[in-house]
Formats: structure tokens, sequence, C-alpha cells
């Protein structure tokens, strides 16, 4: 605010001076005439003051109610964030247990599919064994499948004994003989690395080398008894027998599903299936409740940590709230300060004026007088 400090000059209000001249008297008024007019200025700056004044107290009472409003709608606004922290809080507990619950749930469910497995595995390994125990019982009664399995046997025993025979010849002849002495030099090659006396690419190369020649034997067996006629025959002969009889057992598994001592251990294996199918169900139910309660638990205590941070943001704008408000009802006392003083600079400066004016016209008169008469 601009204080006024304005300097009037005085003069002694006294009856007309007798005795001064025309230019003096001159002067005289016209100091009075600045005088006033400097007084003028001075209750036109007052006012202007009392007016920021007024405007700034009207402001400032403004921003007061406003900041009020504001301050208890916060306020509100925090209580409610409290409560909802503390309702969130409370069902963070619960949400937990739930989840541990849950989880603790899915091992049982597990274990009852263990449990399904083998309880299933046994009862197909129920059915194989009934089949089994059926084909051989078939294989002792039935007169055509006997003579199927006479047929292979016979058929086994003529080309074993063909086998044999070939080979036989076979041990005997040079070639096989110096095959024979190779592999068995490399054998011993490899038996005295792996006991120390090489390292491992030694050793990993001796071991190749001993089963080529392994393999080299094997491949003049396999030649041999390519070449015998009689092997061949007795290959072809078995391969006859064996389709014959594989014939027969697929005409027997056909039918095995129809076999009344079949029917106890199929429903075993339907029913271990369903029960299997039943676990596996359960457990995957399991694991998505146990899914969604973890979700709930990471949901509440997400809450709960927004719940906190806007607790903080609240409580964070009340005191900012208060601190302007503070600085609103400073601002409100300081204007009225300066209105009332701007009101006691025009009371007085009001005064000063009607002295100034009164001094103006015992000037004017002097100075009219002195124009008349010269003195």
């Amino acid at each position: 605010m601009v204080r006024i400090h304005f300097a009037v000059a005085v003069f002694i209000f006294s009856p007309m001076c007798w005795g001064i001249t025309l230019d003096q008297a001159r002067r005289e008024t016209e100091q009075a005439r600045q005088n006033l007019e400097a007084i003028d200025r001075a209750i036109g700056i007052s006012r202007g003051n009392g007016q920021r004044a007024d405007r700034d107290l009207e402001d400032a009472r403004r921003r007061q109610n406003d900041l009020s409003q504001r301050i208890d709608i916060a306020n509100s606004t925090l209580s409610a964030q409290k409560e909802r922290l503390t309702v969130v809080q409370k069902t963070i507990p619960d949400a937990r247990a739930a989840a541990d619950s849950a989880r603790n749930a899915i091992a049982p469910k597990q274990t009852a599919i263990a449990t399904g497995a083998k309880q299933l595995e046994a009862a197909q390994a129920g059915v194989v064994q009934t089949g089994e125990r059926l084909w051989k019982q078939y294989l002792s009664t039935d007169p055509g499948a006997q003579a199927a399995v006479e047929k292979q046997s016979a058929a086994q025993a003529k080309l074993d004994a063909a086998v044999a025979a070939v080979l036989d010849a076979l041990e005997k002849s040079p070639a096989f003989a110096q095959a024979l002495a190779t592999a068995a030099a490399n054998e011993e090659k490899v038996k005295a690395l792996r006991a120390g006396k090489g390292d491992a690419q030694q050793l990993a190369d001796a071991s190749t080398v001993w089963m080529r020649s392994k393999n080299e034997i094997e491949k003049l067996k396999e030649s041999a008894l390519a070449k015998d006629p009689a092997v061949q025959a007795a290959r072809t002969e078995l391969q006859s027998a064996n389709a014959v009889l594989a014939a027969i057992k697929s005409a027997f598994d056909r039918n095995l599903a129809g076999n009344p001592e079949m029917s106890q251990p199929l429903a075993s294996v339907q029913a271990e299936t369903a029960a299997l199918a039943g676990a596996r169900a359960d457990l995957k139910t399991a694991q998505t409740a146990a899914t969604a309660a973890e979700a709930r638990v990471k949901e509440a205590t997400a809450a709960e940590s927004a719940a906190k941070a806007s607790l903080v943001q609240v409580d964070r704008d009340v005191a900012g709230l208060r601190r302007d408000l503070a600085t609103a009802q400073n601002d409100q006392r300081d204007a009225d300060q300066r209105g009332r003083q701007a009101q006691t600079d025009q009371d007085r400066l009001v005064q000063d004026r009607n002295r100034a004016q009164q001094m103006l016209r015992v000037k004017q008169d002097q100075e009219a007088r002195v124009a008349r008469t010269g003195k």
C-alpha cells in the first residue's frame, strides 16, 4: 500500500498582509493553489489505495470461503479414504486364507490323479492278462489253432537247423576265422585303453574299429545265410506259418471283447478311465479356483496400496489447502489494515484540503486587493 506523506506549505492565517508587492501576492496565491492541488492528488492516491484494499479484502474473503469449503470436502474425502482402506485391509486376511486353502486343495487332487493312473494301468494289465489267458486257452482247445501252432513250431525248427548248419560250415572257413581273430584283437586293444593305457580319443577310435570288426562278422553270417537255399526255404515256410497264426489271432482279438470273461476287466478299465478323467477335471477346477483366489489377493493388496497412496495424497492436499487458507487470512488482515490506513489518510487529507481551500481564498483576496490598491 502507498502511504501518503504530504507536506503542505503552512501559511499563517491572519488578516491580509499589507505592504507586499503584486508579484509576491501572486506567488503566494500560486503556492496556495499548488498546495491545494497536491492535497487533491494525495486524496486520489489514498482513495485508490482504499479501493485496492477493498478489492483485496473481498478477494481474501472469497478465497477463505472457497478454501474452507474445499477443506471440508477434502476432509470428507480423507475420512472416506480411511474407511475404504480399513475395509480393504479387512479383506486381505480372508483373501489370503482362501488362497492358501485353494492351493492346499490341489495336492490331494494330484494324488488322486496319480492313484487313478495306477489303478487304470492295473485294470488295463488285467485286460491284457485275461486276453492272454483266453488266447492260450484257445490255442490249447481249438484244432485249427493247434495245427497252426504246430506248423509254426515245425517251420521254426527247420529254420533253426538250416541256420545252424550254415554257421557251422562258416566257422570252418579261413575268412571267418580271420574276422574272428581281428575282432578279438580289437577287443583287447579296447580293454587295454580302458585300463588306463590311452586317452579318451584313442579309446573312442579303438572302440569304433572294434565295432566295425564285429559288424564284419555279422555281415559274413548274413551273407552266408542269404546264399543258402535251405535257409531261404525255411524262412519262407516260417513266414507262411506266422501269417496263418497271425490271421487266427486277429480273428480271436476281434471277438475277444464279446467273451463273457472279458466283461469285468473291460468294465474295470472303463470305470477307472472315467474316474481318472473326473480326477483330472477336479484338479483343473482346483487349479482354476487357486488362480482366482491368488488374483483376489493381488487385487486386494493392490487396492490397499492404492488406498494408502490416495490417503497420503489427500492428506497432502488438506495440508496445502490449510496453508493457502492461512495465507488468505493473512492477506485479509493486511487488506483490512491497509483499508483502515487509507481511510485515516483520507480523513486527514480532507481536513488539510479544507484549510488549503480557505488559504487559497485568502491569498486570492490578497492578490486582488494588491492589484487594486497597489499595497
